[in-house]
């Protein structure tokens, strides 16, 4: 997709995969893309949804995003849908707040 054919959107509303038409693209034309390099690269299958959802943890993950501001990347209207549909526990996240609380408990007792 050349630049010339797609007239890119100035107020943040950009899609990530849009058609030449800077509209929502087929959902089965990126699941085909990503199946292809899930094939190409013997990577375990995960749907374009699934990676959504990962996308979401791994942002909650970092620590570096409010709830407010991964519900605004996902273009939720709703907190609620992102804290119960989208924020999954990881095995990481877990690892890191027992961490976070020793640390913090340490650092508590020695003041």
């Amino acid at each position: 997709m050349s630049k010339e054919r797609l007239k890119v959107k100035a107020d943040n509303k950009q899609l990530l995969f849009p058609n030449v038409k800077n509209e929502l693209m087929h959902p089965s034309k990126t699941s085909t893309w990503i199946r292809n390099v899930q094939k190409k690269n013997n990577l375990r299958e995960i749907s374009t949804h699934g990676l959504r959802h990962t996308h979401c943890s791994l942002l909650f993950e970092s620590g570096f995003f409010t709830p407010a501001q991964v519900m605004e990347r996902l273009g939720h209207t709703d907190l609620e849908t992102t804290m119960k549909i989208y924020a999954h526990v990881t095995r990481q996240s877990l690892a890191n707040s027992t961490k976070n609380y020793l640390n913090f408990i340490k650092s508590d007792s020695n003041e």
